[in-house]
């Protein structure tokens, strides 16, 4: 196979889900709900790749379609698994359609078929992974296991799978079968062939097969496998009747997009068996939302030796419940015998000594199978690379700008405990602890902290509640260091090591860049009883130490620009060319995706013929183009003008509409133009194209064709052009879904009940260009 290569390389994190087509009931799924699921593993749980298992789908129809629907909707790659028994007669389709690969699971396949699956795939040049149950393949002898799968992408042994109940034979495997699943596996890994035993303890295998060995650590880190939320929630509907399912997809696509998706989050585990109490629920939500929910997180005892007591017992705890375990060195990184993929019992033989915390520890550098979007994900890699070797120069080479002492920063709603050079920090409950700011600053920016003298499960860096640059800590201490560019490209280093960032369950939180504007902090999740930070040390280039001391601005304009680059640079000029302002006064907040669309192209622009007028660009992952009030919530913080102006990117401004703002009295905190005119296709493009400056003909435009909307939506200033206070988000937030219809005039009206009405700009209408009918996050292509 031409594209099959074998790696001893870095791993990557599992972008994997998995979806079948018939639950435990034998019930089919039908098309619409898989497509709702496959979306739900992209939208929800950042996968690029899923599995869609299925046995009844003999003639490729159901897959057909749902290659199809991935391509075209959200450009995520689909694999095929199957027990049947001779490949389909027309499997040249999935060639046409761009299948990434197949997984054959072997059940009762007899030699003959199993060779005719392998052929099939290797002269169709189809990558094709082999889950074959032990029993299985120990009925083989070593060289024939070889000859038969010597040409297959990956090869995965297992007891029981647990969306297929067609392996039910359990194998005893006692000594001489051990040794004999030695043999085989030996053989595998001479062949270069990856290989992989799901389940099975390290101490029954030993070297040298202990780095095929994957427990659930292993499982949900390696990208040979699968993305553990969207793994563990096929786990959750496999029980479920289809009508449940179907529910349960709905209520998770519902999620941050109306004003009652909070109940589904809350109670859906126990609703789904109680359907008919939906009603009053939502009902009773609808009468309660404005309570705060709190988690009864447990206090810590009031003294640190009464904490360090509490640590120990929590200790002597889990080592009771590890048993034999409780002091091998691998008891972090193995299962112990207990997960979804084994059946039989095993003579447990643990081994003492330091304990290896780190899941990918014996995987690291293997023989793996990659595919395309893997080679991708490589070329991304070389790139941090660039950035890794200036962040190293810098904290070798160079003068410190601040070192942060320990009485320089608390930790935040939690006691602080202050040690010589460190801060502890002390917990017993999941969740995030993160500090006071380190610093307030912009781009370049090199930050590295010390953690160590305890445990926790993710460590690094916060910038506010959407972005977390934090990483698996997998060792007593480790030197964790963010090297920040100009331009806000990053990479996290571990250890001298570059490292990814870990990705949160249905939250991006790990941006392409970072904001033009930082407020550092310290971040540590689900710490184990205590940690220690320490040696707290900033970079920046000398001739930028001062960067921070400009003037306030008057105005921030806030955009949201989502595939509107073209109308951004038209509404960018209607500010650069406002009368009777100073300009040095403004500054221009832009939320955007990076790569998207041309926005990057027109900001450089704009900065280069403009260089009075301050623009903070602020990056977001792809996943939130179409999340307009979440990008607004998220942005606000860079904005640092007492005014906040919210603007669509497709708004021309009256050439007076600041020099009007000016003069608005200190008492009012709600302001709106008076109207707008809604231009035609074809003025739209003459702007567009600059054959018409709005600036020098705004009285015609006004006057010309197109439609007048003065007072619309009841009255109720909406999102194309809002004028707030800053004092008024202290109060209001932006409703924060994953669309926008209508959160623009709910928090227009929550504004007006809250501060009285708004007042208007009488003859400051603005221009609207024409979108096509599109939404305000723009549309697939320009007109």
């Amino acid at each position: 196979m031409n594209d099959l290569k074998l790696y001893s390389l870095k791993i990557f994190p599992p972008t994997r889900g998995f979806i079948f087509h018939t639950n435990n009931y034998d019930e089919i799924i039908p098309l619409e709900d898989l497509k709702k699921w496959a979306r739900i593993q992209y939208e929800q749980f950042k996968v690029e790749k899923i599995d869609f298992f299925s046995d009844i789908d003999d003639n490729l129809k159901t897959l057909t379609d749902l290659i199809n629907f991935t391509k075209q909707e959200f450009q995520c790659e689909l694999s095929w698994g199957t027990t049947l028994s001779e490949p389909p007669t027309n499997i040249e389709l999935l060639k046409e359609l761009g299948i990434l690969d197949i997984f054959l699971f072997i059940s009762n396949h007899t030699q003959s078929q199993i060779d005719d699956w392998v052929e099939t795939c290797t002269q169709l040049d189809i990558p094709l992974r082999i889950y074959s149950p032990i029993s299985y393949i120990l009925k083989l002898s070593p060289s024939t296991a070889i000859e038969t799968f010597k040409s297959v992408a990956s090869f995965v042994l297992f007891e029981k799978f647990p969306f297929t109940n067609k392996f039910n034979e359990i194998v005893t495997l006692h000594e001489e079968k051990i040794k004999q699943l030695k043999e085989i596996i030996l053989e595998f890994i001479n062949s270069q062939i990856p290989v992989s035993v799901l389940g099975i303890p390290f101490c029954v295998l030993e070297p040298p097969c202990t780095h095929c060995i994957v427990n659930s650590p292993q499982f949900y880190a390696d990208s040979d496998f699968y993305t553990q939320s969207a793994f563990e929630f096929a786990q959750m509907l496999w029980n479920f009747r289809t009508y449940k399912i179907r529910k349960i997809l709905e209520m998770k696509l519902r999620e941050k997009v109306s004003f009652h998706s909070g109940i589904d989050n809350m109670v859906l585990p126990w609703i789904l068996n109680h359907p008919g109490l939906y009603i009053p629920l939502w009902a009773w939500h609808k009468l309660t939302r404005h309570l705060k929910w709190r988690r009864n997180y447990e206090a810590l005892p009031e003294n640190t030796n009464q904490i360090e007591q509490r640590i120990i017992r929590e200790q002597k705890k889990k080592e009771k419940n590890w048993g034999i375990c409780s002091n091998c060195f691998l008891r972090y990184i193995c299962d112990k015998g207990q997960n979804p993929f084994l059946t039989s019992q095993f003579k447990l033989n643990p081994s003492s000594g330091n304990p290896i915390r780190n899941p990918l520890y014996f995987r690291s550098f293997i023989p793996r199978y990659s595919m395309h979007i893997d080679e991708e994900k490589r070329s991304k890699f070389s790139k941090l690379e660039q950035l890794y070797e200036e962040g190293i120069q810098i904290t070798l080479h160079h003068k410190p700008w601040k070192e942060i002492a320990p009485e320089d920063y608390e930790i935040e709603n939690r006691m602080t405990h202050y040690m010589p050079g460190a801060v502890r920090w002390f917990s017993f409950n999941c969740g995030e602890l993160q500090s006071t700011p380190i610093c307030m600053t912009e781009p370049p920016l090199t930050i590295s902290v010390t953690f160590g003298g305890g445990f926790a499960e993710q460590i690094g860096f916060s910038f506010g509640p959407h972005i977390k640059i934090v990483c698996p800590m997998i060792a007593q201490s480790h030197k964790v260091t963010l090297h920040i560019n100009e331009m806000g490209h990053y990479v996290l280093i571990r250890d001298k090591e570059i490292i990814y960032p870990t990705e949160f369950f249905n939250a991006s939180l790990v941006p392409p860049r970072l904001p033009q504007k930082l407020e550092p902090r310290i971040s540590i999740w689900n710490i184990d009883g205590e940690i220690v930070t320490q040696g707290i040390t900033l970079w920046k280039p000398e001739k930028i130490y001062d960067r921070d001391t400009t003037a306030k601005p008057k105005f921030s304009f806030l955009y949201v620009c989502s595939r509107y680059s073209n109308r951004l640079r038209a509404s960018l000029l209607s500010i650069a060319h406002q009368r009777q302002f100073d300009l040095n006064q403004v500054e221009i907040v832009v939320a955007y995706v990076p790569d998207l669309d041309a926005t990057d192209d027109v900001l450089d622009c704009f900065e280069s013929a403009f260089p009075n007028i301050k623009i903070i660009r602020s990056p977001f992952s792809q996943s939130y183009w179409k999340s307009k009030g979440f990008l607004i919530n998220a942005s606000l913080p860079l904005c640092s003008a007492d005014w906040v102006i919210l603007i669509d990117a497709d708004i021309i401004l009256h050439p007076d509409f600041l020099s009007t703002m000016d003069k608005i009295g200190s008492d009012i905190h709600f302001v709106a133009p008076d109207g707008r005119k809604m231009l035609t296709p074809e003025i739209t493009a003459q702007i567009l194209l600059g054959l018409i400056r709005p600036w020098e003909q705004y009285d015609a435009l006004l006057e010309g064709p197109g439609e007048w909307r003065r007072r619309e939506a009841d009255g109720i200033p909406i999102g194309y052009c809002q004028c707030c206070r800053k004092e008024v988000f202290q109060k209001i937030t932006y409703p924060d879904f994953n669309h926008f219809e209508g959160a623009d005039w709910f928090f227009g009206r929550s504004v007006v009940q809250t501060f009285g009405p708004e007042h208007r700009l009488t003859g400051i209408p603005l221009l609207h260009l024409d979108h096509g009918g599109s939404q305000w996050y723009g549309s697939q292509k320009h007109r």
